[in-house]
């Protein structure tokens, strides 16, 4: 009877591996099937960064010839109103002498250009933002 046990015993042995292997196989394949989907994402995440860099280094570009151009608003603007400010009359009746009514409407056309330099400048922010 005890030989009977033994060969029962060592006959379900094989079984039980049998069924080892399998879940093992079954494992393998769902850590190969995860180890796939992770490498899709890890490869469209590295696309993505590469856009984006390229992006950032376009608008890097755009933002560096916008701050040219303000600077060069800045000194045409400069020089502009220095010019207005030192203009020698040719003819005393063609040129208005200095009263306080020419000093404020030269000071309101500065703040004029200035603030429509800063809205240039505006508008560079919001290119950077989007």
């Amino acid at each position: 009877m005890e030989e009977e046990l033994n060969v029962t015993n060592n006959l379900k042995l094989p079984e039980a591996a049998s069924e080892k292997e399998d879940e093992h196989e079954e494992e393998i394949k769902l850590l190969s099937d995860k180890l796939k989907e992770a490498e899709t994402c890890a490869e469209f995440a590295e696309t993505t960064v590469a856009k984006l860099e390229k992006t950032i280094d376009e608008l890097e570009e755009k933002l560096a010839q916008a701050k040219e151009e303000n600077v060069g608003l800045h000194q045409t603007l400069d020089q502009t109103l220095n010019e207005l400010n030192c203009i020698e009359p040719k003819q005393k009746s063609f040129v208005p002498t200095k009263t306080p009514e020419l000093c404020v409407f030269l000071f309101s056309c500065k703040k004029f250009l200035l603030l429509l330099s800063l809205c240039f400048a505006g508008n560079v922010k919001q290119i950077m933002n989007t």
